[in-house]
C-alpha cells in the first residue's frame, strides 16, 4: 500500500475536525429548532383556538338575531300583541338552549311630547298602570318598553325609556340610522353587569296601534334582546376546557372574563383577535392552555441526544467512506481514461455513420433521379408509339419495352419509398376522395395483367363505407395497388376480389377495411409473420419464379402505420390469400355529382352473371343508379325469376373468349321474346369492340361505375358520345405551357397534351419560361421541380405576378402539392387521366 500523501493526511484531519464539530453543533441546532418548532406549534394551536372561539361566538350572536327576527315577524302579524301572547313566545325562546339571552322586549320610539300614545298602547296590551319614565327632555325621542319578558324585574321596567341608558340610546340611534341590527356597549343600572342590548328596528309600524291614534310617521318601533356576555362565554364549555383564560372587551371596557386558575406553567401566550359583533368591534383576549410542560421540554432534548448519537455514527462512517473514496478515486481515474478512449472511438464511428447515411441519401436521390428521367422518357414515348398505327410485330416490341421500363421504374420507386419511410420523410395529405373511384382505378391499372391470365377482377365497395372520405388517396392507392399487383402476380386462375367494408363504425371517423382476396398459390401459416419485413418473400423460389424485391408489403405496412392503421394477412398454402388494410378515414359530405341519374331510377334490370363476386359488384353499382336488380346465373333462370314481367334492360356477362357479341344479343332477345330489349354486355378490356346494334352497349371488366352508367344510357336510347371525344374537343386549342430542361420529358408531356388537342409551348429554363408566358396567356403551366436555375418555386413566384389566374402545376417524381407557389403536382410520366383532370380544373379556374 503506498504511503499517504500530504493531501490525503490533511483530508483525514479535516474529516475528524468536521465530525467533532457536527457532534456538538448538530445537537445544539436540533435543540434550538425543536424548541422553536414547539413554540410555533403552540402559537398555531392558540390561533386556531381563537379563530374557533370567534366564529362560535359569531354564530351564537346570529342565532340570537334569528330569534329577534321571529319576534319582529310576530309583531307584524298580530293586530294587537298583548302581554300574554308576548310572554308565551318569549318564554319558549328563553327556555331553549340559548342561555345567554336574558330578556326579549319591544319598544316604541316617539317624540317626548307624544307619550300619551304610548300610555294608550300600554293599556291596550294589558299594562293599565305602567308609568312612562324617561329622562329625555321635551323635543327628544323616548323609547318606552312596551313588552319585556325574562328579566328579574320585568314588570317594573314596563314603560321605562330604554334610551335612559347611554349605551342603549347609542345602539338605538345606529340601528335606526343603518336600518340594521346593532349591539350596544355595556349597559348600566338597572341592568346587570356584563349585559348588552341587541336592537332590531322595524321598517314598518306593527298593526297593534289603538283605534283613534294620530297618523304620526315619527313613531318608530324596535324589538330588542338583553344578552349576558359571561353566559355567552360559558356556553362554549367544550372549548373552554382548552383555555387558561378568555376576556371579552368592548373598546377598553371589560364585558366578561372567564379565567380558570391553572398553574402558571400551564398558561400559554395570550392571543388577541377582533370580532365584529353586529355593529360593535369586540376584542377577544384568549390564553390557551399549554400541554404537558414536561413533554414539551423532554422532546427537544431527546431529539438533541439522537442528533448527537447520529453525529458520532456519521463521524465513523465518514472515516470509512474516506478510505473507500480513495480506493474509488483510483479506480475512477483508470475507468475515466478508458471511457475517454471509448468515447473518441464512438465519436469517430458516429461521424462515419452520419457521413455514410448522408452519402446514401444523396446517392439514392441522385441515382433515382438519373434513372427515372430516362425511364420516364422511355415509358412516355412507348405509350405515344402504342397510340399510333403499328403492325402487330412492332406493337408487340413496343409493349414489351414499356412493360420492362415500367417494371424497372416500380423497383426504383419501391427502393426510394422505403428509404423515405425509414427516414420518416413521407408527408401525408388530407383531401376528400371517392373510395369507389379509387378501387376502380387500382383495378384498372392491373386489369391488363389479370385479363392476360384470364382472371376475374372484381371490386366491391359496400354502401356503408360512404360516398366521400378524407385522407391521402395517393398513399392509399399505393397500398392497394401493391396488394392487387401481388394478388394478380401470384394467381394463375380464378379471381382477384378487392372489397371495402366498415370494420369499426364511428360517426365521423370509421375504420375502413380494404380486403384483397385471390385464389392463387397461398402462403403457409408459418411464413405469415415475416411477410411484411423488408426484402422478405414466402420462400426463395418465389423470387426466382415471379420476381420482385420483397419491398412492396413492407412499404404497405409502413404507409398504413403512418396513416394510423395496420395491414395483415390470412392464408394457407394452395388455398389463396387475403390481405387486409385497415385505416381510419373521416367521412365527407357527398358531392352533388353523386345524385341518382333520373333516367335510370326505378328501372328493372336483369343481371346475368355466373361469378358471385362479380355479380355482387355489378348489383351494388346498379343499386346506386336507382335500379331494381334481379340476378341469375343463366338467362333462362333469370327469365323465370322475373315471373312473367318484362325487364327494362338486360346486363349480360359476355367475357368468354370467342363470343360473337351480335349473335349473343340476338339470342337473348329471341329466347326471352323481347324484340328490342336494351342489352349491355360485360366483356374484358382485351375483347372490347364497338357494336352497331340498336339499344345495345358494351362495357369492360373490371366494372367502373361511370362506364356502366354510360353504357346503360346508350342501351336505353340516350346514346352519348365517348368521353375521350368530348374531352378532346373540350381542350382543343387550350394554351398550355410546359418547362423542363430534359428534352425527353418535354416530348412525352407535350405528346400527351397534343393528343388532347392543346396548343403547347415549351421552355428549357426559367428565362425561356417567363418569356413564353409573356407572349401568350396560358391557362395551365407545367414546370419541372428542378427547373434551372432556381427550381419551380422561384419560377411560380415570377409568373404569378403577371398571370394570377393560371393553374401552376409542378412535375417530377418527387414533387408534392405542398411546393411553394404551385396549385397541384403530377408525377412523371403523367397519366392521361391526371392531365385531363388538371386541364379541366384550369378551364374552370379561368
Amino acid at each position: 500500500m503506498p504511503p499517504p500523501t500530504p493531501g490525503r493526511t490533511r483530508r483525514r484531519w479535516l474529516i475528524l475536525l468536521a465530525g467533532s464539530i457536527l457532534v456538538v453543533v448538530i445537537p445544539a441546532l436540533v435543540l434550538v429548532v425543536a424548541s422553536n418548532q414547539a413554540q410555533r406549534l403552540e402559537e398555531a394551536r392558540g390561533t386556531a383556538m381563537a379563530t374557533r372561539i370567534s366564529s362560535t361566538l359569531d354564530r351564537r350572536l346570529q342565532s340570537n338575531l334569528q330569534i329577534l327576527l321571529g319576534a319582529r315577524g310576530l309583531l307584524r302579524s298580530s293586530r294587537l300583541l298583548d302581554r300574554e301572547e308576548w310572554g308565551t313566545y318569549a318564554g319558549e325562546v328563553l327556555d331553549g338552549p340559548l342561555a345567554s339571552a336574558v330578556a326579549i322586549g319591544w319598544t316604541m320610539g316617539v317624540p317626548a311630547e307624544q307619550r300619551r300614545l304610548v300610555a294608550e298602547l300600554l293599556r291596550a296590551t294589558g299594562y293599565s298602570d305602567a308609568p312612562i319614565t324617561s329622562t329625555q327632555p321635551d323635543g327628544g325621542m323616548v323609547f318606552p318598553i312596551i313588552h319585556l319578558h325574562g328579566f328579574n324585574s320585568d314588570a317594573a321596567l314596563i314603560g321605562r325609556d330604554l334610551a335612559n341608558d347611554a349605551a342603549a340610546k347609542a345602539a338605538l340611534a345606529r340601528a335606526y340610522e343603518r336600518n340594521a341590527p346593532v349591539i350596544s356597549g355595556a349597559l348600566g343600572q338597572p341592568w346587570e353587569h356584563g349585559n348588552v342590548v341587541l336592537v332590531l328596528p322595524l321598517p314598518n309600524q306593527p298593526a297593534g296601534w289603538p283605534v283613534g291614534r294620530p297618523d304620526d310617521p315619527s313613531a318608530s318601533h324596535a324589538v330588542f334582546m338583553i344578552l349576558n356576555v359571561p353566559s355567552l362565554l360559558r356556553s362554549l364549555d367544550t372549548i373552554l376546557d382548552e383555555t387558561a383564560g378568555i376576556r371579552v372587551l368592548d373598546a377598553d371596557t371589560l364585558l366578561a372574563a372567564l379565567e380558570p386558575t391553572p398553574s402558571e406553567n400551564a398558561r400559554g401566550t395570550q392571543i388577541e383577535v377582533a370580532l365584529s359583533a353586529l355593529g360593535r368591534n369586540w376584542r377577544l383576549q384568549i390564553t390557551p392552555r399549554r400541554p404537558d410542560a414536561s413533554w414539551s421540554t423532554v422532546v427537544p432534548w431527546m431529539l438533541a441526544s439522537c442528533a448527537a448519537a447520529l453525529g458520532a455514527l456519521g463521524l465513523l462512517l465518514a472515516v470509512q467512506l474516506s478510505q473507500r473514496q480513495e480506493r474509488a478515486h483510483r479506480l475512477a481515474q483508470r475507468m475515466t481514461a478508458e471511457l475517454r478512449t471509448t468515447e473518441e472511438d464512438l465519436r469517430t464511428a458516429l461521424a462515419a455513420a452520419q457521413e455514410a447515411a448522408r452519402t446514401k441519401d444523396e446517392f439514392l436521390a441522385v441515382m433515382s433521379h438519373e434513372l427515372r428521367t430516362p425511364l420516364n422518357g422511355v415509358i412516355g414515348m412507348t405509350s405515344l408509339l402504342l397510340d399510333s398505327e403499328l403492325d402487330p410485330q412492332s406493337r408487340d416490341f413496343a409493349e414489351t419495352a414499356r412493360t420492362c421500363a415500367t417494371g424497372l421504374l416500380e423497383v426504383i420507386n419501391d427502393i426510394l419509398d422505403y428509404s423515405k419511410l425509414e427516414a420518416g420523410k413521407i408527408a401525408l395529405e388530407e383531401i376528400p376522395f371517392d373510395p369507389r373511384d379509387l378501387v376502380e382505378e387500382v383495378l384498372q391499372i392491373v386489369a391488363d395483367r389479370a385479363q392476360a391470365k384470364g382472371l376475374e377482377l372484381v371490386g366491391v365497395v359496400e354502401s356503408a363505407v360512404g360516398e366521400r372520405l378524407r385522407g391521402d388517396p395517393a398513399r392509399l392507392r399505393q397500398i392497394l395497388l401493391n396488394l392487387a399487383s401481388n394478388a394478380v402476380k401470384f394467381t394463375d386462375q380464378g379471381s382477384v376480389v378487392m372489397r371495402a367494408t366498415v370494420s369499426n363504425e364511428h360517426l365521423l371517423c370509421p375504420t375502413i377495411r380494404f380486403a384483397v382476396h385471390d385464389t392463387g398459390i397461398g402462403i403457409a401459416p408459418g411464413q405469415l409473420s415475416n411477410l411484411f419485413e423488408p426484402f422478405t418473400q414466402a420462400d426463395g423460389s418465389i423470387s426466382r419464379r415471379f420476381g420482385g424485391t420483397g419491398l412492396g408489403l413492407a412499404i404497405c405496412k409502413r404507409l398504413a402505420e403512418a396513416m394510423g392503421g395496420r395491414v395483415s394477412a390470412a392464408s394457407s398454402a394452395g388455398a389463396g390469400s387475403t390481405f387486409f388494410a385497415e385505416l381510419p378515414l373521416r367521412r365527407e359530405e357527398p358531392s352533388s355529382a353523386s345524385a341518382l341519374p333520373p333516367e335510370l331510377a326505378g328501372r328493372l334490370v336483369l343481371l346475368v352473371e355466373d361469378h358471385p363476386e362479380a355479380a355482387n359488384a355489378a348489383s351494388l353499382i346498379l343499386a346506386t343508379c336507382g335500379c331494381q336488380v334481379v340476378h341469375a346465373s343463366h338467362l333462362s333462370e333469370g327469365i323465370r325469376a322475373l315471373h312473367g314481367k318484362a325487364a327494362d334492360l338486360v346486363v349480360l356477362d359476355a367475357s368468354a373468349p370467342g363470343d360473337d357479341q351480335a349473335a349473343l344479343i340476338a339470342s337473348v332477345r329471341s329466347e326471352a321474346g323481347w324484340g328490342s330489349m336494351p342489352v349491355v354486355l360485360l366483356t374484358h378490356l382485351a375483347s372490347q369492340s364497338r357494336i352497331d346494334l340498336p339499344h345495345a352497349a358494351i362495357v369492360g371488366k373490371p366494372l367502373r361505375r361511370r362506364h356502366l352508367r354510360e353504357a346503360l344510357r346508350r342501351a336505353l336510347g340516350g346514346a352519348e358520345e365517348p368521353i375521350t371525344g368530348r374531352t378532346s374537343r373540350r381542350f382543343t386549342g387550350m394554351p398550355v405551357l410546359i418547362a423542363d430542361h430534359r428534352l425527353g420529358n418535354l416530348r412525352v408531356l407535350g405528346g400527351v397534351l397534343s393528343e388532347l388537342g392543346c396548343r403547347v409551348d415549351m421552355a428549357g429554363d426559367t428565362d425561356e419560361l417567363v418569356a413564353a408566358a409573356r407572349r401568350v396567356g396560358h391557362l395551365a403551366v407545367f414546370v419541372a421541380c428542378d427547373l434551372p436555375p432556381h427550381g419551380a418555386a422561384a419560377a411560380f413566384t415570377l409568373l404569378r405576378a403577371d398571370h394570377p389566374k393560371a393553374l401552376y402545376i409542378a412535375t417530377g417524381s418527387t414533387c408534392t402539392a405542398g411546393l411553394d407557389g404551385c396549385d397541384a403536382a403530377v408525377a412523371s410520366p403523367p397519366r392521361s387521366s391526371e392531365v385531363m383532370r388538371l386541364l379541366a380544373r384550369a378551364a374552370e379556374q379561368a
